[in-house]
């Protein structure tokens, strides 16, 4: 929840607004309707404090409560959610409330998000809100989405703070701030009574709505352009009620007049989505149990980190390999140099993990060794922020006896404060001020214990329809699954079109027979719900309906054995004509035989012929139409009829020939019409590759079935590159931009494609872990679907461990009067000090300390830059 203003001039001009587009069919994914005794900890968790603990007091925005989880701030009443601002003296403050969060239990990305809310009375100095933030990135970076804030200083100073609501968007344009608000005054004051807030996000557009009229929209359809990739990212929901604070532009507590307690009233909070390109993450589904694994090979886990699929180990400062270490179990070990004189830290950074089933009685235990006495301290970090531990001399040491030999520690979780395990970020940390003199420390075999069984989310795939299958409409399919749950029952598999629920089977074999379907693309789809409750969603599988399936052979090339006049050639049998036809010479053997242009499945082949029929012959197919190349898939003998539909036929060619061995009567074979069907072949191609130019990237690209899969390689002069967006175009069109998913230190995507079309495409990606930003639209690449290179390149091996060092720093954070910078090989370079608007308010060439007295308190983001070097670190001034 941060302050807004209206962009720059320039930035609004990138953004198109339009009129709303009429919505599509959506279906519930996720509610909350408080009816229960107590919030629920699968949907909420809390903010704690005021603040300061992380670096930002006043949280940012010069706020003036301490966020509690007490009941009596946050508490469910007669199936309302009441969160409730308090004048009262708590610990560094004179008002408390609450700020409750989904972080690491549910996470979106598009959909329609609607709460009705009733706002307490505002006047003046309270700052209600329903936001969202992304779940990766630091801020703005992470994206922030405001769908209701009420209470802003400008409504304050006109008397209309009951009457009006605001929506606001912030990111990271091109690595600096950027924001976009608009406010909606209301005829009625909206204290009074409950209101529904709405938020429609998709692909294109982010929309919000105060009673359904639409009063805000934002265009994040040119991702590249604008740089808005955090608005394409899951994010999670926020409810508060603040107390002061920039937005309301009351700093202190003597300027808070409104009623005390103030209470925000929740009825309900609901979440709908459809396909394509929603995502929802339910964290209940997720539940780790048992023993985890953080770094280890040997011991027995039941899950585990994977290094360079979905997590990381960074070393933040001052830490180096030690070469040749021996590992305390299997071959792999941290064996890291930290040497005097600055701080040293590192951590396992990862995508979120429900540890939840650890809280209880779990432990975090690693093997260590080191002769040194220097403190250090652990961390965990969390939806909470981060948690310490600290190992001293005189202290706890948690079993390390620092001997130069291998010890297990064992810490409790209860020892942490402040712990969230249902969303661990980091799962393990370690830190320690400037030694006196190196420090050698060895880290190995580190999990998590005592997780005890939680439920496990059931298993469940379809098994038909195959992906890709195409049907004729008006169609009639069964959708079938499998689905399993390894510690209770599947209680029923509901079967869905998209987002819409097409309908359910409790008994396995689990199925559903979908009746009269039209033409259409459909993606289909099975959830299985096991006896606990938990969910889990197949692979989607894509169909096609057809209007009508084409005839393969409509005007194709034919090649005859004969024809019994120029004027009744070939062609005149796939000409589409009934009147018109083929009449071949009067004898046997005689053949007739058409070029489908590509590798079809042959499923149907229909004669229609004149007076003059084929007695006995072949229906045959071939890849190449060579003599010798002929599969024969039906014979027919002794027919009489003058109309042939040979359905339910199989085999696989681009050539379809009759073969005629015996005539129905004296003439030769007259056909009016050869008509054939079926479905494209599945072709496996590739992967072709290629070298962009200035050696930034490799790519791949590569046909299986009717999918095209292109995976991006990063190579030195981007190593470590955190995002990646492909531009594709076929044929004439026009280029559309995708985020592309990162697999280890590469990126994918795919796309369904038919063979034989003509693809052109370019990247857009980042220089590194900088915001910086490069693209090859200048060159881009082409492929065409379905085709083999005869000489693929290797995909790079990701590395176990993905290390990053950053040298610069700036202390004390918060800044009184002096920001004094600190960092090695920094000469040189310039610094930038942005405001929280984005507004540069400082720039000159580095020096270790800045003058601050003269700047405003609040927050601001220091830019270091030399060459392609980029470091951004924000910080707070609070005098």
């Amino acid at each position: 929840m941060k302050k807004w203003n209206n962009a720059p001039t320039m930035l609004l001009a990138l953004l198109l607004l339009l009129a709303g587009l009429p919505g599509r069919a959506q279906t519930p994914v996720w509610q909350d309707e408080f009816n229960t005794a107590t919030i629920n900890p699968d949907n909420w968790t809390y903010d704690f404090g005021d603040g300061c603990e992380r670096n930002l007091c006043g949280w940012g925005n010069n706020e003036l409560q301490y966020y509690t989880s007490r009941p009596e701030n946050a508490r469910i009443v007669n199936g309302n959610l009441v969160i409730e601002a308090r004048r009262e003296t708590f610990l560094t403050r004179s008002f408390t409330s609450a700020r409750l969060k989904t972080e690491g239990r549910v996470h979106m990305k598009y959909g329609t998000l609607e709460a009705r809310i009733k706002m307490p009375d505002l006047a003046n100095g309270l700052w209600p809100a329903l936001w969202m933030l992304g779940t990766s990135g630091v801020w703005p970076a992470n994206g922030e989405i405001d769908i209701a804030e009420l209470g802003i200083a400008a409504a304050v100073a006109n008397g209309t703070v009951n009457r009006s609501v605001g929506a606001a968007v912030h990111w990271s344009y091109n690595g600096s701030q950027a924001d976009y608000g608009l406010s909606y005054l209301s005829s009625m004051n909206l204290s009074a009574d409950y209101h529904l807030y709405k938020m429609t996000w998709d692909p294109n557009f982010i929309r919000i709505y105060i009673d359904n009229v639409e009063y805000f929209a934002f265009d994040i359809s040119n991702i590249a352009a604008n740089s808005l990739e955090e608005m394409h990212i899951p994010h999670f929901l926020i409810l508060n009620l603040a107390v002061g604070g920039s937005y309301t532009g009351i700093l202190n507590a003597a300027g808070i007049t409104a009623p005390m307690p103030a209470q925000m009233l929740v009825d309900y909070v609901r979440l709908y989505q459809s396909s394509p390109g929603s995502q929802l993450y339910l964290g209940k589904n997720f539940a780790k149990v048992g023993t985890y694994g953080i770094f280890t090979e040997t011991a027995a886990v039941n899950d585990r980190l994977v290094y360079g699929t979905d997590a990381n180990m960074f070393l933040w400062n001052n830490l180096t390999a030690i070469a040749g270490a021996t590992a305390y179990e299997g071959s792999q070990v941290w064996a890291l140099r930290a040497n005097a004189g600055a701080w040293f830290g590192m951590g396992v950074a990862h995508d979120y993990k429900n540890l939840s089933a650890f809280a209880a009685n779990g432990y975090l235990r690693f093997h260590m060794k080191t002769s040194s006495a220097h403190p250090f301290r652990i961390g965990i970090s969390t939806g909470h922020g981060d948690s310490w531990v600290t190992l001293a001399p005189g202290g706890n040491q948690y079993g390390l006896i620092r001997d130069g030999a291998w010890h297990e520690v064992s810490i409790p979780f209860s020892a942490f404060l402040n712990l969230d395990l249902y969303s661990v970020k980091q799962a393990f940390m370690l830190v320690a001020d400037a030694p006196a003199a190196a420090v050698d420390i060895y880290i190995d075999n580190i999990r998590y214990t005592g997780g005890g069984a939680a439920n496990v989310a059931p298993a469940v795939s379809i098994t038909a329809p195959a992906n890709g299958a195409s049907f004729t409409a008006p169609a009639t399919f069964n959708i079938t699954a499998t689905a399993t749950d390894t510690d209770g029952t599947i209680s029923k598999v509901d079967f869905y079109n998209g987002s819409t629920l097409l309908g359910s089977d409790a008994t396995s074999p689990y199925s559903f027979s979908w009746a009269n379907v039209p033409a259409g693309n459909y993606t289909v789809s099975a959830v299985a719900t096991d006896n606990g409750g938990l969910t889990t969603t197949s692979a989607a599988r894509s169909v096609s309906v057809a209007t009508s399936a084409p005839n393969l052979a409509l005007n194709r090339p034919v090649t005859v054995s004969s024809s019994e006049s120029a004027a009744l050639g070939g062609s005149l049998a796939v000409d589409g004509n009934a009147t018109t036809r083929w009449a071949s010479a009067f004898a046997d053997p005689q053949w007739i035989y058409v070029d489908l242009g590509a590798n079809y499945n042959i499923n149907r082949v229909k004669l229609s012929w004149e007076a003059a029929y084929g007695r006995d012959y072949l229906v045959q197919v071939s890849a190449t139409g060579a003599a010798n190349s002929w599969t024969t898939i039906k014979t027919i003998t002794g027919n009489t009829s003058l109309v042939n539909d040979h359905t339910g036929l199989t085999g696989t060619g681009r050539y379809v020939r009759i073969y005629g061995t015996a005539r129905g009567t004296v003439y030769g074979y007259s056909l009016y019409e050869l008509e054939v069907y079926g479905t494209a072949a599945t072709v496996t191609s590739g992967p072709c590759s290629g070298t962009v130019a200035n050696g930034d990237y490799r790519y791949q690209v590569s046909t299986s079935g009717s999918t095209v899969n292109w995976t991006f390689i990063p190579q030195a002069p981007i190593a470590g590159s955190t995002l990646c967006i492909i531009y594709i175009k076929t044929g004439t069109g026009v280029y559309a931009g995708y985020t592309m998913t990162a697999s280890g230190s590469s990126f994918v995507y795919a796309q369904a494609q038919p063979t034989g079309t003509v693809i052109s495409f370019y990247f857009t990606y980042r220089v590194g872990n900088t915001m910086t930003e490069r693209s090859s639209v200048a060159t881009p690449h082409s492929y065409t679907s379905g085709a083999t290179c005869a000489a693929a390149r290797t995909v790079a091996v990701a590395q176990p461990v993905n290390i990053i060092t950053t040298n610069f720093d700036v202390f004390p954070n918060p800044v009184d009067k002096t920001i004094n910078l600190y960092g090695n090989g920094l000469e040189g370079g310039t610094l930038t000090l942005q405001n929280m608007y984005g507004a540069v308010v400082l720039q000159q060439p580095y020096a270790k300390q800045l003058d601050a007295a003269a700047l405003s308190p609040g927050l601001y983001h220091l830019v270091y830059t030399k060459g392609t070097i980029r470091h951004i670190k924000r910080l707070m001034i609070k005098h």
